[in-house]
């Protein structure tokens, strides 16, 4: 035996189910929640995924793994990706 487990016990099969489900019990409880009682929540404290972190630490390490370069915005295309826009650019017409 190299990792020397041992069997669970009832209580602690049992125990890793609740503590387990607590997680579908709390986004049923969520989904379930009107949107009038969710607005009057103060959503300040939350983190905004969709926002673009700003942070000297992350700016560094970007610059580092592109040896002094920025990195390209990512609005606009890369050199190694091709132009959506135009797909016969490589075609010659006859």
């Amino acid at each position: 035996m190299i990792f020397r487990t041992v069997p669970l016990t009832r209580g602690e099969w049992g125990s890793c189910i609740v503590v387990g489900s607590t997680v579908l019990l709390w986004s049923a409880l969520l989904k379930l929640t009107p949107d009038s009682l969710l607005t009057k929540l103060a959503s300040n404290r939350f983190i905004n995924e969709d926002e673009e972190l700003k942070s000297k630490l992350l700016d560094g390490i970007a610059s580092a793994e592109g040896k002094g370069k920025p990195a390209p915005p990512k609005d606009e295309p890369t050199e190694t990706e091709p132009d959506e826009d135009n797909d016969n650019d490589n075609y010659q017409q006859v």
